[in-house]
């Protein structure tokens, strides 16, 4: 059993990531809905940066989406092996309609995250989308659907959080977790590369965040 914690992410087996935890509900739901926001925005030349196990791309690419796949493990077989701090060695400027890159940068030091976020706007041409876990997890959550006359099905969630004493082995840092790294800090340094046009929890997994972003015209 390898050590998550000190392990990089150019060496973590592929196994791990058809392991146990990636059929836990939460993990699929968030998944999910990366697939939903992602088709939301109405684009089809995508860039993924974290291939994982290639559910959301191989989805995508199946309803006729071309997903480009990044990763910095050769082990995933991404379309392309790179750091997210170096795309600019790979990928043309503004190459992709919208750049995509889930709990990915929460595994790269916090000092690296601006130059992240810079590198994923230079190969968008019109979107991004980042999402990222936060150190708040729910001790009370209630949660389910609402249905009102004219109005389609909407998700709700109700909960109190508290800030986590740790985090996860194998994240450098979570939103909220320290000063640094606190909501309107992450949104300060998205707003310097892109128009943040949201910002919210996955209802069904409320550890993840999703930003929604615009490159500014």
């Amino acid at each position: 059993m390898f050590d998550r914690k000190s392990t990089p992410e150019s060496e973590v087996p592929r196994s791990f990531y058809f392991g146990d935890s990636y059929f836990a509900q939460t993990v699929l739901f968030s998944l999910a809905s990366q697939i939903h926001t992602i088709h939301a925005f109405g684009v089809k030349n995508i860039l993924e940066i974290g291939h994982g196990n290639g559910f959301v791309a191989d989805f995508l690419n199946k309803s006729g989406f071309h997903v480009t796949t990044f990763d910095v493990n050769p082990e995933l077989s991404p379309d392309i092996v790179g750091s997210v701090l170096e795309i600019d060695k790979h990928v043309e400027e503004s190459q992709f309609d919208l750049v995509v890159c889930c709990e990915v940068l929460e595994h790269l030091p916090l000092s690296d995250f601006e130059c992240a976020v810079e590198q994923i706007s230079r190969a968008s041409s019109k979107y991004g989308l980042i999402t990222l876990p936060i150190a708040r997890p729910f001790f009370f959550e209630l949660s389910g659907n609402i249905k009102l006359p004219k109005l389609s099905r909407r998700p709700f969630s109700l909960g109190l959080t508290r800030r986590a004493p740790t985090i996860y082995d194998g994240h450098q840092w979570e939103i909220g977790w320290k000063k640094e790294s606190s909501l309107s800090e992450i949104k300060q340094k998205l707003a310097k590369y892109f128009r943040v046009l949201s910002v919210k929890r996955e209802i069904a997994n409320p550890y993840h965040v999703f930003f929604r972003l615009e490159k500014p015209r």
